[in-house]
């Protein structure tokens, strides 16, 4: 709990005061490169716990470490799928790139916006994979939500990882953090202009910071928390805006039946969103 609230306070906490980012634009490098040397590690050690069957003590109890060792391709619980689901919005909704290459497409054409989404996607849901795939072939039953915890502590591999993404996250959280504050001011209708503008961003920053260091302290489940976050605001960002956005400038200009196929797409999938959240909230509230 000391090391969340320092961290939150001497390095997150002043970095997301300022407006001005360009300090931190290559920490998205750096966020990228954290996410390809996860991937690989976790791919290239894969074999090696797999034949361990990830360190489970199989005399112990065999009937349970069997179960436990069980290869499931699909679990049956819907709530289990609602979560995966909340889980997987949130990924592709929260980057660190997405701020800097967001602004430099700002006079970009629509094909040039269309290909950097589309490949940027694919390129995600690659290492994603790579990285789910590898993590639960390694531990299975026993993988954790923060699958990085199941690895030893002497492992000096997924060490070098586990501080890699401790830099990305600390510098990371504050590109953003910062707009995110900028948008809330437009949202109440506040001035982003003078000095009342510059306390009440710092009065954001802060409230946003304190919030979700006391989740980190309360809450060690991340994946829980992901999972609320995801099917929350990022059922809004990656399906419910865009889909209102689609309907208001683009459905007529494309063919009736392409129109209504990406419209109502976007619009149920934002429905098991919103439906997601609700699930895992009356869970948490519950458990």
């Amino acid at each position: 709990e000391a090391l969340i609230v320092g961290i939150a306070a001497t390095v997150v906490w002043p970095l997301s005061l300022p407006r001005s980012l360009t300090a931190l634009r290559y920490v998205c490098v750096l966020s990228v490169l954290a996410i390809c040397l996860t991937a690989i590690a976790v791919a290239c050690k894969a074999p090696g716990y797999a034949q361990a069957k990830g360190g489970l003590d199989m005399e112990a109890d065999p009937l349970e470490a069997e179960e436990a060792w069980e290869l499931k391709w699909w679990n049956p619980d819907p709530a289990s799928a609602m979560q995966s689901f909340s889980i997987s919005l949130f990924a592709f909704a929260a980057h660190t790139n997405a701020v800097p290459v967001a602004t430099s497409l700002r006079r970009a054409d629509g094909y040039s916006i269309w290909c950097v989404s589309l490949y940027s996607v694919c390129i995600e849901v690659v290492f994603y994979a790579i990285m789910g795939l590898g993590g639960y072939l390694s531990f299975r039953g026993l993988t954790k939500q923060d699958f990085i915890l199941n690895y030893r502590n002497d492992d000096v591999g997924m060490f070098l990882v586990r501080c890699i993404y401790g830099v990305v996250v600390c510098l990371g959280a504050p590109i953003n953090l910062s707009p995110a504050a900028s948008s809330i001011l437009g949202l109440l209708g506040c001035s982003t202009h003078g000095r009342r503008s510059r306390a009440s961003h710092c009065a954001v920053v802060t409230v946003v910071i304190v919030s979700c260091a006391c989740v980190a302290i309360w809450n060690e489940h991340i994946a829980d928390v992901i999972g609320l976050i995801g099917s929350s605001f990022g059922s809004l960002i990656v399906l419910a805006w865009p889909a209102m956005i689609y309907r208001k400038t683009l459905f007529q200009l494309h063919p009736p039946l392409i129109a209504r196929f990406v419209f109502y797409s976007l619009s149920c999938a934002a429905a098991l969103g919103f439906a997601a959240f609700l699930t895992q909230a009356v869970i948490a509230w519950h458990g």
